[in-house]
């Protein structure tokens, strides 16, 4: 017998994230099965000239293009292209996930916005209730976190929130990488450089040459930042006890 297996209960913040998962992933699929389309369609038109056309430079002109690149083989030659486009797709939307869920966090529990820092009078005079203020502090602290970088936003949480970001070292050490390789790419055209080298040495002989990019491991690299979201969520939904939907 059948079982249905139950919805799974997560933030609005990681909703989102997987949408956007889900959309990337059908837009590359797409993209593929369109070429693999063309070349079948190329291929059953070809058969059908070659078998009723009495034409014999016809049949020598389809003969000769037997040896050009379909649709899928010039697709493959941008290979390493849609292996950057899909890393850093993921690892934006990762990013966006961890800002949501601070938001998240901020809007549902305004106590731990507390800290030694100053409000200027003029913002709060700009707000006519404390639920504005709230929220527009809560804005400008996900702001500022944004642009911390992994290990420091991860730092602040556990020191700040009490809440660990990532379950044990290993994990942070692996998002650290995966955004540090999204940030080569973006920045840098994805050529090793000394900075990124210091923090990667393992990308150290490299220096000056494109960072090694290999499908199977980046797409390992995708499912890594799904379940760390996951986990991420669930633990975050937990301790602050966070509006969750199926």
């Amino acid at each position: 017998m059948a079982t249905t297996r139950e919805p799974i209960r997560a933030t609005a913040a990681y909703s989102g994230f997987i949408a956007d998962q889900i959309r990337t992933s059908q837009f590359f699929l797409y993209v593929i099965n369109l070429s693999v389309q063309a070349d079948n369609a190329y291929k059953a038109l070809k058969d059908i000239i070659q078998e009723t056309s009495g034409d014999e430079r016809v049949r020598q002109e389809l003969t000769g293009m037997e040896d050009k690149a379909g649709a899928a083989d010039v697709l493959m030659g941008y290979q390493r292209l849609m292996t950057e486009l899909s890393l850093c797709r993921a690892v934006d939307s990762y990013l966006i996930y961890l800002s949501d869920l601070l938001a998240l966090i901020f809007a549902t529990r305004p106590d731990t916005l507390k800290s030694s820092e100053t409000v200027r009078l003029d913002m709060v005079l700009e707000y006519k209730n404390m639920d504005d203020l709230v929220a527009a502090l809560a804005e400008a602290r996900v702001n500022s976190l944004s642009y911390k970088g992994m290990r420091n936003l991860s730092k602040y949480l556990s020191e700040r929130l009490g809440f660990r970001l990532f379950s044990d070292s290993e994990a942070e050490n692996c998002a650290i990488e995966i955004v540090e390789l999204r940030n080569l790419i973006v920045h840098n055209r994805g050529v090793v450089n000394r900075i990124v080298a210091s923090r990667l040495p393992s990308l150290s002989a490299g220096i000056g040459k494109p960072v090694p990019l290999d499908p199977a491991k980046v797409f390992s690299d995708l499912i890594f930042l799904i379940h760390s979201a996951r986990d991420i969520d669930g633990r975050a939904a937990d301790k602050f006890d966070l509006p969750l939907s199926s």
